[in-house]
């Protein structure tokens, strides 16, 4: 069934008390975020105090502790805070070891990085020097696509079908693969430049200097063991950044982009602009509402590719709860058939913006996500992760941070996921000496 423009509603459909509602909607959780948090260097001092329990395996003999009614799809919540898991900077969810009680074990740090130490670490800087080969990053397809559908038909484009490299690096025999384009729904199912099955997007340094040449490429496979590549000096001239097919967020820029500490208030601001827009004239600001969006990510550091994938994100959760208010679904006429997540958003934070549920990323007292939050990962969290490739959590970076609340407490606070989805991944930083920098 063929879809006309008209058939999608668009920001001008949503009366302007609405608009201000979501506006104020995907603000309200940053700003309660920001104001309850540290600074960046009191956060760092107060954090680096609490990761020595990370760093290094557990004893052998030191047994699990198990709580009162844990389980691995029921988390533990501090009674006293309400704080998920405080003690793990994500959520247990994955059994180890022969008595099944590694349900209830924090697993070890391992090659993953936190976000608030990125600026410690030098690692931001160094991926920001580095420069691809032309031609090696990728590309939506066809030009002039959009990856979200509703996005796409709103704006009268064409939807994207995958994403291209123009110039793949040479593989093992050293002959360039020149199929490039992968497209999403076929993943997978052909050989990549590693000759092995899509696994994992690396780095590929041009010669094995590096600190001199500041020059990498994109490349798919399976890693050759490089997974849990060391952040010192390698002889390998190829390191595994993320897990899954490469994609439009996949370069250096827009991992050092990933690792920044403030990427979360950042991104939401940048959606509140876009909604201010719409809440001031629809009918004048709906047509600049994607460029505006698009030049605020790339403000924020990313690439034009990954900046218009971000932009593309938020406008298409903005559709989405325009959706989700009308209650109608724009394909069939009939009542509203999106996420049920969206539906609870837009009826439950829209009425009651400062209601508990709409300023946390948890409901209160648990581990599940809020609505809204759950809302965008339902709606553009394959989408994102399948055009993107990058995501922080197959890059293993970690955005939780200790937080202390009283002397001595220290508890892992922000948006925590299963720690199975975290990739235990070390980003593939070369400590160059100081007379290559």
């Amino acid at each position: 069934m063929s879809v006309s423009h008209s058939q999608f509603p668009t920001m001008t459909n949503v009366s302007l008390s609405v608009a201000k509602s979501i506006a104020a909607l995907l603000l309200l959780p940053l700003l309660a975020f920001a104001a309850s948090s540290s600074s960046s260097s009191e956060v760092v001092d107060n954090a680096t105090k609490n990761l020595d329990r990370f760093l290094e395996p557990a004893e052998a003999t030191a047994a699990p502790t198990v709580k009162d009614s844990y389980l691995c799809d029921n988390p533990f919540v501090d009674p006293n805070t309400l704080i998920c898991e405080p003690d793990c900077y994500c959520i247990p969810d994955v059994a180890e070891g022969p008595d099944d009680l590694g349900c209830d074990v924090c697993p070890d740090l391992g090659n993953r990085q936190f976000t608030y130490l990125s600026g410690v670490d030098g690692s931001a800087d160094f991926f920001e020097s580095l420069e691809p080969e032309d031609g090696t990053l990728f590309e939506f397809s066809p030009p002039g696509c959009n990856p979200f559908p509703v996005v796409a038909a709103t704006f009268g484009t064409v939807p994207c079908e995958g994403v291209t490299q123009p110039n793949p690096p040479s593989n093992k025999s050293g002959k360039s693969d020149k199929s490039g384009k992968k497209d999403k729904k076929k993943k997978g199912s052909k050989k990549d430049h590693m000759d092995g099955p899509v696994t994992a997007c690396s780095f590929k340094y041009k010669g094995r200097n590096v600190c001199r040449s500041r020059t990498y490429a994109l490349v798919e496979g399976r890693g050759r063991g490089s997974t849990k590549s060391s952040k010192k000096s390698s002889k390998s001239v190829i390191h595994v950044t993320h897990e899954g097919t490469c994609g439009v967020c996949s370069g250096a820029q827009d991992l050092a982009t990933n690792l920044s500490p403030t990427l979360l208030q950042d991104s939401g601001a940048c959606s509140g602009l876009a909604t201010a827009l719409l809440a001031a004239d629809p009918d004048a600001n709906f047509p600049i509402v994607l460029p505006t969006l698009q030049q605020c990510f790339l403000d924020l550091g990313f690439t034009l590719a990954c900046a218009f994938l971000w932009a593309s994100n938020s406008l298409n959760l903005i559709l989405e709860l325009n959706i989700a208010v009308t209650g109608v679904d724009p394909i069939s006429g009939g009542p509203y058939a999106g996420p049920p997540s969206c539906a609870s958003c837009a009826t439950i934070c829209l009425v009651d913006p400062l209601n508990p549920t709409c300023v946390q990323p948890f409901v209160p007292g648990t581990c599940q996500l809020s609505p809204c939050v759950d809302c965008d990962e339902e709606l553009n969290g394959a989408i994102f992760k399948g055009f993107g490739g990058r995501t922080r959590r197959n890059s293993g970076i970690i955005t939780t941070f200790p937080q202390e609340i009283a002397p001595g407490v220290s508890p892992f606070v922000g948006l925590k996921r299963p720690c199975s989805t975290n990739a235990d991944i070390g980003q593939p930083v070369v400590d160059c000496p100081a007379d290559e920098d």
